[in-house]
Parts: structure tokens; sequence; C-alpha cells
């Protein structure tokens, strides 16, 4: 996967696993996300990579 694929795949997901969120957001809640969004990005990559090998 390119890396703008890669991203595609993090925004999809991360996107996913905000629509079954039922909690109101508080002004942490950006910083959340962003890890969120961080942790399935370096897993993606480190499957991509591992799938190249």
């Amino acid at each position: 996967m390119t890396n703008d694929e890669l991203i595609v795949k993090t925004v999809e997901l991360t996107a996913s696993r905000l629509s079954n969120y039922t909690h109101s957001f508080d002004v942490n809640e950006p910083k959340r996300i962003t890890t969120l969004m961080q942790e399935i990005y370096n897993k993606l990559a480190e499957l991509n990579t591992a799938d190249e090998n």
C-alpha cells in the first residue's frame, strides 16, 4: 500500500470506530482521536511492511 492508501484506511477505520461512540465529547477528545488514528496508522504500516517481505 502507498502512504496515501494507508491514510485513507486510517480515516475509514477511525470513522467506523467513532460511529459507534456513544459518549459525549469533551475537551480532551481531539487528543484521544489523534492518538487512536496514529495507533491505527502505525499498525497498518507495520502490517504493510510485513506483507511486503
